[in-house]
């Protein structure tokens, strides 16, 4: 029974440590680079509303739109979200993310997750 008990502990405490811990740590070992740099710019700026830093944020978004068929609104959306960003308007620069992840984010999963961040 103690053996039973030890194993079963064991592969549980095996499992956990093979799960990543956050979505960067699996961002980063699945290689979805823009996904990464979200994790690590937009959300640290949108979460402590560091409005100077957001609006960089999102003019460096603006500047990785793909040429892409599909994602045409892209720049536009990023300049709302700076604009926001300026006017100190969280509410705004929530809009400008929400409206970029409804209507861009499956697509740009499905066809473009892998690929490298325009410099």
């Amino acid at each position: 029974m103690f053996r039973v008990l030890l194993s079963a502990c064991l592969m549980s405490a095996t499992v956990a440590l093979a799960l990543p811990a956050d979505a960067g740590a699996v961002a980063r070992e699945a290689g979805f680079p823009l996904q990464q740099w979200m994790i690590g710019n937009a959300t640290p700026a949108m979460s402590r509303e560091e409005y100077d830093r957001l609006e960089k944020v999102f003019q460096r978004i603006g500047a990785m739109a793909p040429n892409e068929r599909g994602f045409e609104a892209w720049p536009a959306v990023s300049r709302a979200g700076a604009a926001a960003a300026a006017r100190h308007d969280i509410e705004g620069a929530r809009h400008a993310c929400k409206d970029c992840h409804d209507n861009m984010r499956a697509e740009y999963k499905r066809t473009l997750r892998m690929r490298p961040l325009p410099r």
